[in-house]
């Protein structure tokens, strides 16, 4: 094959799909709903399929039929890498960046944020997400896990 006709049709994908050349970070896996449940407290996460690279997911605590926390999150390309913003619930956007991503496994980081200063997800079998939040990387800092299952997304 001709180096010409090489060029030729990478220009041609570029003009049909101008992400052609880079493919956008993301976290596939992550899409659907999740829920754990401890005693009465339930924590469900949602998570939107990803449109133009970008996910949006909701998370809400609801303890003895109470919603006792929420918060969004937007999941988007910076780069080679993911940004996660987050807002608890009136307070404004956290901004962790991805530090590892890979088929399964996503953590994000802010070292300025005085807690979490990291957030990992980790897709252990297709019905298990196993997330978290700690201190930073190597610290004695608590680590809060969440033990999450698939469930059935019921929004009409």
């Amino acid at each position: 094959m001709s180096r010409m006709f090489y060029l030729s049709a990478v220009l041609a994908a570029l003009l049909v799909d101008p992400t052609a050349a880079r493919a956008q970070p993301s976290a596939p896996w992550l899409a659907g709903c999740w829920s754990l449940r401890n005693g009465s407290k339930l924590v469900e996460e949602n998570w939107t399929n990803s449109q133009a690279g970008v996910m949006l997911g909701l998370s809400r605590t609801i303890n003895n039929g109470k919603m006792t926390e929420y918060e969004f999150v937007v999941l988007r390309p910076k780069g080679d890498r993911l940004e996660y913003g987050v807002r608890l619930a009136d307070k404004p956007e956290v901004v962790f960046t991805s530090t590892t991503l890979s088929a399964k496994e996503v953590i994000f980081e802010n070292p300025e944020h005085p807690f979490p200063k990291r957030i990992g997800y980790t897709i252990s079998r297709p019905d298990s997400l196993d997330a978290w939040i700690d201190g930073s990387a190597g610290s004695n800092g608590p680590r809060v896990a969440y033990a999450y299952h698939r469930v059935p997304c019921t929004n009409p």
